[in-house]
């Protein structure tokens, strides 16, 4: 996944589309990031009374998505705030 926004970003930066590649690139660094997301997520599901495969898929999804969810709150955000490059 994190491949996909990085190859986007890179064609969006050789298109002279700088936000967009501002936007894919905190993407890619969201989707990145779930590794790291979902190895401190693990140690937590000791915690619940479930199989571990059933914790261990629900993390790994929840690891992306969350991280995703604030990338797109950050690119909001940075979009309202006039925070990305101009040229």
């Amino acid at each position: 996944m994190a491949q996909n926004f990085t190859a986007s970003s890179k064609q969006h930066v050789f298109m002279k589309k700088l936000v967009r590649h501002q936007e894919m690139m905190t993407y890619s660094y969201a989707a990145c990031l779930g590794a790291v997301t979902l190895r401190i997520y693990m140690p937590l599901s000791i915690l619940l009374p479930y199989e571990y495969d059933l914790v261990y898929n629900f993390a790994a999804w929840l690891s992306w998505l969350v991280n995703l969810a604030i990338a797109y709150g950050v690119n909001r955000a940075r979009q309202r705030h006039g925070q990305f490059a101009t040229t």
